[in-house]
This record gives C-alpha cells, sequence and structure tokens, in this order.
C-alpha cells in the first residue's frame, strides 16, 4: 500500500514539473499571461482537476467587475474580465475534455447517444 501511494506521489511531483517546465519555457517565449493561462490548462489536464472550478472562479470574477467599476477602479475591473475569460476557456476546454473521454468510453458507440 506504501508503495503504491509513493508511486502516485512520484507521477504527481513529475507532472507537478512538466507543467512547471511547460510555465517557465512559454514565459521566456511568450507573453507572461499567455504562459500562465496554457501552464493553468495543461494543469488541470495532466493532474485531473474538478474541470468546474475554472467555471466557477470566472463567474465571481465576472461579477466583482461592475462593483470595481463603481468604485472607478477600470483597470482592476479590465484586468479581472480578462481573467474571467482565459478562466472560462479553460473551464470549457475541461468540460470539452471530460465529454470526449466520456464518449470514448462509451462500450457501445453505434447508438448514438450522449453521455450525461
Amino acid at each position: 500500500m506504501v508503495l503504491a501511494d509513493k508511486k502516485s506521489m512520484r507521477r504527481i511531483i513529475v507532472k507537478v514539473l512538466v507543467v512547471a517546465a511547460i510555465f517557465i519555457i512559454l514565459l521566456v517565449l511568450a507573453d507572461p499571461v499567455i504562459a500562465l493561462f496554457i501552464a493553468s490548462l495543461a494543469a488541470c489536464l495532466m493532474l485531473n482537476l474538478d474541470n468546474k472550478a475554472p467555471l466557477a472562479v470566472s463567474i465571481v470574477l465576472l461579477v466583482a467587475c461592475p462593483l470595481f467599476l463603481l468604485l472607478g477602479l477600470a483597470s482592476t475591473a479590465n484586468a479581472f474580465a480578462d481573467f474571467a475569460f482565459y478562466l472560462f476557456t479553460i473551464g470549457v476546454a475541461l468540460q470539452l475534455s471530460q465529454y470526449f473521454r466520456a464518449v470514448r468510453a462509451l462500450p457501445n458507440e453505434s447508438s448514438g447517444e450522449v453521455p450525461r
């Protein structure tokens, strides 16, 4: 039992290191926001994180935007809207990956039924 835990822990550590390497490489080659976006998407896919979390955070950020505008903090509202868009895109990509995994796992593909 302990050996299985060590193997799974090693796999998680390797996945985290791969995501960190992706982030660092993209940080050098591209914009920091793009590097954060792609590294976050890779982390969510590789670590099998809950696919609804980025969607929930994006909704909270979008709700905060009008409040910042009322307070006169337009640049902060704009940044929150940008991050909300990126998180929403990550959430949709995770939902699509979950859908395609479920479709692939169906035993009878000729029925044309959509997984629920």
